[in-house]
């Protein structure tokens, strides 16, 4: 990666982290928020490990319905046989895995919204990335995936290459 991507990464992340602080309210997160949050993506991770599966980008038990629009748009955008630009799962910013000690990390993001600061060790190296919780009424769900992998926010990415005219 160049020095421009690179600073152009590291500014979209911090602007990111920056907008969810300053929508932050309350400063701390709710015990009880952390713990269902906690034990929602122990159960994704689970689905991590060697002999898992991973997680279908159109679970609506774990991604919110505005990000399975985007990443079902950009799968039918490619055109049948094709991949889209999510040639990845986003939640390991891999295609094959074996995740080992995942840790999480909370701070709010406005009502209802928590970023979830999600580190992992996945085959021969450690990953971080940070996940945009969402409460649904029947709990959390994951509106935004920010990576390196993504080039920042995964929803503007996609946004953005939905918007391109096609080739």
């Amino acid at each position: 990666m160049n020095v421009i991507a690179k600073a152009l990464m590291s500014l979209i992340v911090m602007t990111a982290v920056a907008n969810g602080a300053m929508a932050a309210s309350p400063a701390s997160v709710d015990p009880g928020d952390k713990r269902s949050a906690d034990t929602f993506l122990h159960d994704i991770y689970s689905h991590y490990r060697e002999d898992g599966e991973g997680i279908p980008t159109d679970d609506a038990r774990v991604y919110s319905r505005a990000l399975r629009t985007l990443m079902h748009a950009d799968a039918t955008a490619a055109g049948e046989g094709d991949v889209g630009l999510l040639d990845y799962d986003p939640l390991c910013n891999c295609q094959d895995f074996d995740i080992k000690m995942a840790t999480f990390a909370y701070a709010p993001a406005g009502k209802d919204r928590l970023d979830a600061a999600v580190s992992f060790h996945n085959l021969d190296a450690d990953e971080s990335l940070h996940l945009l919780l969402v409460r649904a009424p029947d709990g959390w769900r994951i509106d935004d995936v920010i990576s390196k992998a993504a080039g920042g926010s995964l929803r503007v990415v996609l946004q953005k290459e939905l918007k391109k005219p096609a080739h």
